[in-house]
């Protein structure tokens, strides 16, 4: 099966503007079955569902793609780690139950959709950009072990429309950072631009 995405973003926060999707939809002659966009972690406005935005793509019959990246400098009411620590350790402080209640409205709102839902939960995990990596003294352990609990913490919760999107940025950590077939639905690879349904 091949499914064709999109990323049209018209101005910074990730979010692509649907007016632009629709342009180039005329333009190309073609539908995109897949709309990607950015939410960032965060007690902030933009660190929840664009739900105008996820309509639009509904009712295009699309379905969103959300790239969830886990910043922790974006809780800015909630934080209560020093400006220097904001972003390290994230992996170990979800597996500790520091971020469970913005998942849980999180996850809730993913629930409320009552439609599927592409979900890339930390991607590229060994990209030494973001700081869910490497760079902020995580270990593809901790990732493992986070992604588990965030996909079970879903589960508990009856959240069953979601599609796991599990990607890294070099094909060659795939056994290192790869969560288990029973925790991913898609896998995917930046160098590679392809995805793969996992069954």
């Amino acid at each position: 099966m091949l499914l064709s995405g999109i990323f049209a973003p018209e101005k910074t926060g990730g979010l692509s503007a649907y007016h632009l999707i629709a342009d180039q939809e005329k333009k190309e002659r073609m539908h995109f079955d897949i709309v990607s966009l950015y939410v960032s972690w965060g007690d902030q406005q933009q660190c929840f569902l664009p739900f105008k935005l996820l309509d639009s793509v509904y009712q295009n019959n699309s379905i969103p793609m959300i790239r969830w990246e886990p910043w922790q400098n974006l809780f800015v009411k909630t934080n209560k780690y020093g400006s220097e620590e904001k972003d390290k350790n994230v992996f170990l402080r979800i597996k500790d139950g520091a971020y469970d209640a913005y998942i849980d409205q999180f996850s809730k709102q993913i629930k409320s959709l009552n439609r599927p839902v592409y979900l890339r939960f930390a991607h590229e995990a060994d990209n030494p950009s973001y700081p869910w990596s490497q760079t902020g003294f995580n270990t593809a352990e901790e990732f493992k072990d986070a992604w588990k609990y965030v996909h079970d913490y879903f589960n508990r919760n009856n959240v069953i429309n979601v599609i796991w999107v599990w990607n890294p940025w070099h094909p060659e950590v795939i056994d290192d950072y790869f969560p288990g077939s029973n925790y991913v639905d898609w896998i995917g690879c930046r160098k590679s631009i392809r995805w793969y349904y996992s069954d």
